[in-house]
This record gives structure tokens, C-alpha cells and sequence, in this order.
């Protein structure tokens, strides 16, 4: 079933998500937190639907893969949310480009041909994008463009009014508006929004960034936000899953382990990605003498949070350290 009518088909009564027309793109081409042991395959439960839920573009393939890559490859129905652009107070030229680069980067993981298709999520008043891979409709990405806050400070640019999703998770501002005018959100908004999403897609795991530790405990402040509105959305939907944390910046502090095939797969999808963000770095060589490669040889999980019967996930609810 191609993912649009997946989508449609599991919405309930009431939803206020909405489908609008595909648009084929055809083929792309252009140029010290406490943490726990790494997620290993064995100790995954069995799932057939994952949706990732990250701050910027390149944070799936950093900070969740080879958990994400091994989803991708199982033939699982993988849906990964974008909160921010990434646009690190730059225009369209920077963030668009990011945007075909993680296209690239999850076609490249598939195996198939770069080709695209784009709709619109209609939540509330709110216009979302949603790419969905021709050769594979069970992957898709949903990018939702608000600002980049920046790091260290998480305040946000001023190209963007300083606008950041720290600040409307902390109260300081009101809401926050996406890059290309397309959503303005309140907290509680954006928490709806995600909720609706999780309700429509049915994921059976939920994986986020760390929602265990908190801002000016080392990681980016995007992180740490965008773990907190998913936990926050999580909540919210009742449907059994397990709910998962990936530690971010600070894990080049633990030992390396990923390691052989799989970090040779993780490299190539990053150095795909690489090659149309110049903020990064897109060969072994290039990244050696970047955090991104400690990155790409680490993979960690902080937390999780499993609700109703998801495999082995148990049932109730509760927090646990991954020790």
C-alpha cells in the first residue's frame, strides 16, 4: 500500500490531518549526560513500523544508526520527523539543500534511485512537507522547517527572529514559526502535531533524542527540546510502542561500538548526505579531523519508555536508564 493511503487509512474519527496532491520530483542530483549501553539488533523488539524523531537533518544518521539503517534494511515502515531545518540562520540555498541530501542519504540506504514524491500534511492550519520514496512508499520524511536555535546557546538567529524550540519548550516565547512560513506553533500545538502524526502513522517504536538529561549538560539544545515535545507527544498516544532516547553530542566521551559492516554502511549514508551540506563532511578523510567521525563510530541510547505490549517491551509504562 503506498505510504500516502497507509497515512489516510490509519487516521481516526476527528483527526485533523490532511493529504494534499503528490508532486513527483523525479531523480535528485546536486552536487556529560549519563548514559547506557548502545541498541543492539537482539535487543530491539521485533516492530515492523519506526518513526524517528530528530531536530536537524543529519541527526538520524548520526546519532540513531545503525538502529535506523537496520529498520530501513528489515523492510520496516520507517517515517522520520524533522522538527527544525537545520538552517543554522542561513536562507533556503543552505536548508533546502540539507533536505536532498538526507533524501539522498535514505535512498542510498534503500539501495534504489533517488526519486522522490512530495505532499502536504494539512494539520489544524498548519502545511507540512512529506516526502515519500518512489522505489519504497514505506520510507518517508516529514520535514516541518522550524528555526534552527543554535548551538550553544539554543536563542536562535536573527535571520529567524531568534526564535528557538528551547525557548517555547521553557515559556519564553509564545510560539515559533517555521522557516518558510508554512506552521506557527504554540507548545501545546506543536505537541498536538506530533501527536497526530504518531496517531496516523502507528509507529510500534519511537525513537528521539535524550529526554533523560537537559540543556547545558553538553548536547545541543535542539536536541534536548525536540526529545521533550516527543516525550510529551508520546504520552499522548496509547497505542503500544516502545518510546526510545539516542544520547547525541556526548557520546564521543564513551567507547567507540559500531564497528565493521555496519559502520562502513553508516559512513556511506552520512558521506552521501555529506556531499550537499558543506557544514559537514562527506569522505574518511574529510571527517577525520571532525567530531563527525567519533559520531559515526558511536551509537548510544539514554532511556526508554515502553507503553503496552510491544514484543518483549512488557506492560506499563516506565522510564529506564539503558545501563
Amino acid at each position: 500500500m503506498p505510504r500516502r493511503q497507509f497515512l489516510a487509512a490509519t487516521l481516526g474519527a476527528g483527526s485533523a490531518l490532511v493529504f494534499g496532491e503528490g508532486t513527483a520530483k523525479g531523480v535528485r542530483t546536486l552536487g556529560n549526560s549519563t548514559v547506557a549501553s548502545p541498541i543492539e539488533t537482539s535487543s530491539i523488539p521485533s516492530v515492523s513500523s519506526a518513526m524517528y524523531i530528530v531536530a536537524h537533518p543529519d541527526d538520524s544518521l548520526l546519532y540513531q544508526s545503525p538502529s535506523l539503517l537496520q529498520s530501513i534494511q528489515s523492510n520496516n515502515s520507517v517515517c522520520t520527523v524533522y522538527l527544525t531545518s537545520g538552517d543554522h540562520g542561513l536562507g533556503e540555498n543552505y536548508w533546502g539543500a540539507r533536505e536532498l541530501g538526507i533524501e539522498a542519504a535514505y535512498a542510498q540506504m534503500v539501495g534504489v534511485a533517488n526519486s522522490w514524491t512530495a505532499s502536504t500534511l494539512t494539520i489544524g492550519s498548519s502545511q507540512i512537507v512529506l516526502e515519500t520514496l518512489d522505489a519504497q512508499p514505506n520510507i518517508t520524511l516529514v520535514f516541518m522547517r522550524l528555526p534552527d536555535g543554535g548551538y550553544p546557546g539554543g536563542n536562535g538567529t536573527a535571520l529567524y527572529d531568534y526564535q528557538s524550540l528551547m525557548q517555547l519548550w521553557q515559556g519564553s516565547e509564545s510560539t515559533i514559526t517555521a522557516v518558510d512560513g508554512s506552521a506557527s506553533y504554540t507548545q501545546q500545538d506543536l505537541i498536538d502535531t506530533l501527536a497526530t502524526v504518531m496517531n496516523s502513522f502507528q509507529p510500534q517504536l519511537i525513537a528521539t533524542q535524550d529526554f533523560i538529561n537537559t540543556f547545558s549538560d553538553g548536547d545541543h539544545p535542539d536536541h534536548y527540546a525536540t526529545a521533550d515535545f516527543a516525550q510529551s507527544a508520546h504520552e499522548m498516544f496509547t497505542s503500544s510502542h516502545n518510546f526510545v532516547g539516542y544520547e547525541g553530542y556526548p557520546v564521543t566521551s564513551l567507547v567507540a561500538n559500531v564497528s565493521g559492516v555496519l559502520l562502513v554502511l553508516k559512513q556511506a549514508a552520512f558521506y552521501t548526505y555529506g556531499g550537499f551540506d558543506y557544514m559537514t563532511c562527506s569522505s574518511a578523510a574529510s571527517c577525520s579531523v571532525t567530531p563527525y567521525a567519533a559520531w559515526l563510530e558511536r551509537q548510544y541510547t539514554v532511556g526508554s519508555e515502553p507503553v503496552g505490549v510491544v514484543a518483549n517491551a512488557g506492560l506499563d509504562r516506565k522510564s529506564t536508564r539503558l545501563n
